[in-house]
């Protein structure tokens, strides 16, 4: 894995919401001036230093690129490794397929069929609950291919999602204001949020109510953001990413290393997950990744809840505004060296159905 590409997965593979930026170095990472010293000569890398424990001490060593090759591939598959995890169940289940389900369920218990949030909001709930309720049976529940053959399996899952729950905010699912917090405005190379985002209103909490249309209508374009692009952005990449085991492993056998210079080639084959949990975790990716026979684009509504003449109009205008996004970012596309496809309009779905 080149160190180019390692970095370039924070950016522009399937998990591209965790990386922010670092604004000081944390109480807890052993990084000094020498340990990293070669490794800060004006490069603009996103993947310099890592450490792979919580507390500093001699059997929590920083790695830095200038370490045997051997240390340096082990240090990164682990945090490869442990970004699988958290795609998984934070940025994919959480942020996409449980908010969106939750979402479904308030539109569904509140507002009537002829309301006009239920007819714009409904058409991007399609097969939500379906879909929800067989990750829970298939991937979830006790056998299932999560708890059975990844890295969070069993318990861990579960206080994974409580933990991730209890930190999610309202500006972590409007893309506008979770660019900015996690400072990632400027940054060259950042294809999901160049073609993701949009102007919006800073908010902080979960609003219990709305003062005026634009209030509403953020709130409204984040609930249908989250259930089309952006679980595209986080579901359609991973076959792409994580479908090739040693990228992306389902969980690893071996602990961290605890020093540098003991790391090999047998050491890291050794960590890999066992055939049987390999095979799952890329079944399921591939089952994920798979474009639906009955594929609706964003825009594409397969029902018209709306009969007067001018919501119709603006629908239309909307999907001609997809169109020219799209062209816009096929052309984009041609001339980068990995194509970013993943919030191209017409690949993303205009509901969370898989």
């Amino acid at each position: 894995m080149e160190d180019w590409f390692f970095g370039h997965q924070f950016l522009n593979g399937a998990n591209p919401t965790l990386i922010r930026r670092c604004t000081e170095i944390p109480p807890n990472m052993a990084v000094t001036e020498e340990t990293v010293g070669a490794s800060l000569g004006g490069g603009a890398s996103l993947c310099q230093e890592m450490e792979l424990k919580q507390s500093p001490g001699e059997s929590n060593p920083v790695f830095v690129p200038q370490d045997l090759e051997a240390d340096w591939l082990t240090a990164k598959t682990f945090v490869r490794s442990a970004d699988f995890a958290d795609h998984e169940l934070r940025s994919h289940f959480l942020h996409t397929h449980v908010m969106s389900e939750l979402f479904a369920m308030a539109t569904l218990r509140n507002f009537p069929m002829v309301h006009p949030l239920y007819k714009l909001l409904v058409p991007h709930f399609r097969f939500t609950l379906e879909i929800d309720a067989l990750a829970r049976q298939l991937l979830l529940s006790d056998g299932g291919s999560l708890k059975e053959y990844t890295a969070v399996g069993g318990a861990a899952a579960l206080e994974f999602l409580r933990r991730a729950s209890a930190s999610l905010t309202y500006r972590d699912l409007c893309l506008p204001d979770d660019i900015t917090g996690r400072g990632l405005d400027a940054i060259p190379g950042y294809y999901y949020r160049d073609d993701g985002l949009r102007r919006g209103r800073s908010s902080t909490g979960f609003p219990k109510s709305f003062t005026s249309v634009l209030e509403l209508t953020y709130f409204v374009t984040m609930v249908i953001f989250n259930a089309s692009a952006q679980h595209a952005a986080v579901n359609d990449a991973q076959l792409d990413y994580f479908g090739w085991m040693p990228n992306a492993p389902v969980g690893l056998q071996c602990p961290p290393p605890a020093c540098r210079g003991l790391c090999s080639e047998r050491s890291l084959l050794d960590s890999f997950p066992d055939m049987n949990s390999t095979v799952h975790g890329l079944a399921a990716v591939y089952l994920l990744s798979k474009k639906p026979a009955d594929f609706v684009p964003l825009g594409g509504s397969a029902e018209q809840h709306f009969t007067e003449a001018v919501p119709m109009e603006m629908a239309a205008r909307f999907r001609n505004d997809l169109k020219r996004l799209s062209c816009d970012i096929r052309a984009r596309n041609v001339g980068l060296k990995l194509p970013y496809v993943y919030l191209d309009p017409a690949t993303v779905e205009d509901s969370v159905t898989r």
